[in-house]
């Protein structure tokens, strides 16, 4: 996960206002709003007949029948064309939360980083009054954003190794992950009344309001290549000394719990265990990507002494010849460290990876 700076690309065409009419996103939000309006007086009519009538009385049946009758208006402005270009175009084609490239493999989820339609397992109608809003949308690809079965490491005082074999971690488990409609949180959770999200503290970070580095950083061992991603050290400063979480995916709380006993970052493990930023399929990517550095390195490495070598034979009869052999040695150095440099790259698929494995080359080179 990178950040990524939404003042780069323009707003959706679906969400400008046009010459004659109000935007689909404008349109919408008021259609919402009138219905939610609509079903909270019809509920608030219902209570009052059921805590005064027979449930067969048909003034409660005929209350009932009006909530029932109510139709909510599609969520459609997030799913238009111009929505997915814009995203496509501010995110390279990657997912905003685990950096694959999506459009080879799977249509683009156009995901809510505050879910528009409930947040699991409560009653809480979801911040629905956010479906249409840009600075609210983001791209996933379907493992992120969907609720799935992944293998992902146990991860203790040591790490995992990925085995060989390819079965795996050599400490593993097979649990659920994805965003789903989870939307952890500190603090009270904002409501369709008040539509304040600053008293939340969202335990989910977002790439475009976040700076990712602050709490997340990959685990680079040249000497065990493993793309694993890590909640990063962190204070804890502005969080009570008793982590009242609110939807919390429950098969990760030990180890959130030993995240803040370690002083980790409380957001980067939250982040890690809800998307599924280990799971197995994208650990072994990642790792293809870091052996690709590392094979690289290493003919860096090679060349240098090569040259180094025939340096030493400047006064022998093939010198001038040596000489032209080094420029071209030189030369294929360069491409190859610019290249590494490419992978780097915000286009580049794990980019902040690459970023944190090139920070460590030059010392390796001395």
């Amino acid at each position: 996960m990178r950040f990524v700076n939404r003042s780069l690309v323009k707003k959706p065409l679906a969400m400008l206002p046009r010459k004659t009419t109000v935007s689909a996103a404008d349109q919408e939000l008021t259609d919402l709003t009138a219905y939610f309006k609509e079903k909270t007086a019809a509920l608030e009519t219902l209570a009052r007949a059921r805590a005064t009538l027979a449930a067969d009385d048909p003034v409660v049946i005929e209350a009932a029948k009006a909530v029932d009758s109510l139709k909510k208006p599609l969520f459609k402005t997030y799913r238009k064309n111009s929505v997915k270009t814009q995203l496509l175009a501010l995110f390279h084609g990657k997912c905003a939360y685990c950096e694959t490239f999506y459009p080879a493999v799977a249509p683009v989820d156009v995901e809510h980083y505050r879910p528009k339609g409930g947040v699991n397992d409560t009653d809480h109608t979801g911040y629905w009054w956010l479906a249409m809003d840009w600075e609210n949308l983001l791209p996933s690809c379907i493992h992120c954003n969907r609720l799935n079965e992944h293998i992902t490491p146990v991860l203790s005082t040591q790490l995992v190794e990925l085995r060989s074999d390819h079965l795996g971690f050599s400490k593993q488990r097979r649990v659920t992950t994805g965003k789903g409609n989870h939307f952890p949180i500190l603090g009270p959770r904002a409501t369709q009344d008040s539509r304040d999200c600053s008293t939340e503290y969202a335990l989910l970070l977002n790439p475009c309001r976040d700076d990712p580095q602050e709490h997340l950083a990959f685990h680079v061992d040249c000497e065990k290549l493993i793309g694993l991603v890590l909640p990063k050290p962190h204070d804890g400063a502005g969080l009570p000394e008793v982590i009242p979480t609110q939807d919390l995916l429950p098969e990760f709380k030990g180890e959130i719990d030993k995240a803040l006993e370690d002083k980790l970052s409380l957001r980067g493990a939250v982040s890690i265990h809800t998307y599924g930023l280990n799971r197995l399929g994208l650990v072994q990517d990642r790792t293809r990507v870091l052996r690709q550095l590392a094979f690289m390195e290493e003919s860096v490495k090679d060349l240098c002494a090569m040259i180094l070598k025939l340096e030493v034979c400047r006064n022998a009869p093939c010198a001038d010849e040596n000489k032209r052999i080094i420029k071209r040695m030189e030369a294929l150095i360069d491409r190859t460290v610019r290249h590494m440099k490419e992978m780097a790259k915000p286009q580049a698929p794990y980019s902040t990876m690459v970023r944190e494995y090139l920070a460590g080359f030059e010392k390796r080179l001395v």
